[in-house]
C-alpha cells in the first residue's frame, strides 16, 4: 500500500512494501521496495532499499545506513548509500544525514543540524546544509524537457548523454544558519542569527 517513505533513501512517498527485523533490541535491519508516487514525472521507476537502524547506544545515539537502487524504464535512475546519525539529551541534539549516488560519483546531501542549551538557558543552533534539489537521479532530465517521458528521450540520446543532462538540470542549495538566543526576563528574550 501506500508508504511514506521517510527513512532508507526513499525520496517521498511511494506505493509498495516496508519491513524490518529486530536483530537485538538495539539493531534492525528494514527494507522496502515499490513505486514512487511522482505525479509530475511521466516514467515507470521502481526501487529497492536495504538499511540497518541503531539505537539508542550508549543511550543517547540513534543512527542507520541504507542502500537504494531503483531503475527507470530498465535503467539505472538513482544509486544512492546514505548514513544518519542522532543524537539526543535533554539540552543537546545532533542531526546528520549523507546521501552519496554511486553512479553519478556526487554527494547528493550533506546536513548537519545542532542545537544547544546552556546552564544559563542560552540556546545555539547550527545547520549546514548541502543538497541537489531534487535528488541527482537519470529522471532529472525530464525537468523543463520538451518530451513527455523518459523512454521518449531515450529515442534520441545514449544513457550517457541522458545523465550528463540530467546533471545540469539538478541545481544544487547550500543553506548554512546559526542563532543566539538568551532569555533577559521571563517575558523577554535576545537573539541573533547569521
Amino acid at each position: 500500500g501506500r508508504q511514506p517513505g521517510n527513512g532508507g533513501g526513499v525520496l517521498g512517498i511511494f506505493d509498495g512494501a516496508s519491513a524490518s527485523y529486530n536483530l537485538t533490541p538495539s539493531w534492525h535491519i528494514t527494507g522496502s521496495t515499490g513505486v514512487p508516487k511522482v505525479d509530475e514525472l511521466n516514467a515507470r521507476r521502481y526501487f529497492y532499499s536495504i538499511g540497518t537502524d541503531f539505537g539508542p547506544l550508549a543511550q543517547r545515539w540513534y543512527g542507520g545506513f541504507y542502500y537504494l537502487y531503483q531503475f527507470v524504464e530498465g535503467v539505472e535512475d538513482r544509486n544512492a548509500v546514505g548514513a544518519e546519525l542522532r543524537y539526543f539529551e535533554p539540552k543537546r541534539t545532533v542531526y546528520s544525514l549523507f546521501d552519496y549516488d554511486l553512479g553519478f560519483g556526487e554527494l547528493n546531501i550533506a546536513m548537519l543540524q545542532a542545537n544547544w542549551q546552556t546552564q544559563s538557558n542560552t540556546s545555539y543552533s547550527l545547520l549546514l546544509d548541502h543538497r541537489k534539489t531534487p535528488a541527482l537521479q537519470a529522471t532529472s532530465v525530464l525537468i523543463g524537457a520538451a518530451q513527455t517521458s523518459y523512454s521518449e528521450l531515450t529515442q534520441f540520446y545514449t544513457s550517457a548523454q541522458l545523465r550528463d543532462m540530467a546533471r545540469l538540470h539538478t541545481p544544487e542549495w547550500n543553506f548554512y544558519d546559526f542563532n543566539v538566543t538568551h532569555p533577559v526576563s521571563k517575558a523577554l528574550q535576545l537573539g541573533g542569527g547569521v
